[in-house]
């Protein structure tokens, strides 16, 4: 629902949202960047906190970001369509934000910030050619530092990938496919 953002991006100012779905992943992002400091390099940091729960985790992890990035602010209080439109990529876990994202016109990344075991909710048919997977500093460092140079064609081209299977995951109801489903069950 948003124009695509302008590429290549000042390389001085990345625009970046960060969605929180779980209760590590500040901690875990924060770990990221023990490894590789300067991940967010030039880039500017907008953190949407999970609402409900675990604020003190998030801001613990929040405090340890604050560490190695200039430029970050965390805010719930706008909409989140306010935060998609502002940003150049989002970065998110589990977060179905990563999926609005995608549906609104930004390129998504999903990056592994479990604590346990690995779970990535998006690991279904179509997933690895349209969702951008990081699972370790170094890549999410380097994948960062890719798309601040891509141009305007290759940005649309993974966002149009992104869109496809995003509306895949949220899609309108359809109708025909419930009805048969319901008859399948009467059988």
């Amino acid at each position: 629902i948003y124009p695509v953002p302008k590429c290549c991006y000042d390389f001085n100012n990345m625009k970046v949202l960060i969605v929180v779905g779980q209760s590590c992943d500040m901690n875990i992002l924060a770990n990221y960047l023990e490894d590789e400091p300067d991940i967010f390099d030039q880039c500017d940091l907008l953190i949407r906190k999970y609402p409900f729960s675990w604020e003190k985790e998030q801001n613990i992890g929040i405090s340890r970001i604050n560490n190695f990035v200039d430029s970050i602010r965390v805010n719930n209080d706008d909409p989140l369509e306010t935060q998609i439109e502002w940003c150049d990529i989002t970065i998110y876990n589990t977060s179905s934000c990563g999926i609005i994202a995608m549906l609104s016109g930004r390129i998504a990344i999903n990056v592994a910030l479990h604590n346990m075991f690995y779970w990535d909710p998006l690991e279904k048919e179509g997933s690895k050619n349209a969702v951008v997977h990081c699972r370790s500093a170094f890549e999410l460092k380097n994948t960062i530092n890719k798309l601040k140079l891509i141009k305007p064609e290759k940005y649309n081209e993974i966002q149009e990938k992104q869109y496809s299977y995003a509306k895949n995951v949220y899609s309108p109801v359809n109708n025909n496919v419930v009805h048969e489903l319901l008859n399948l069950r009467k059988m």
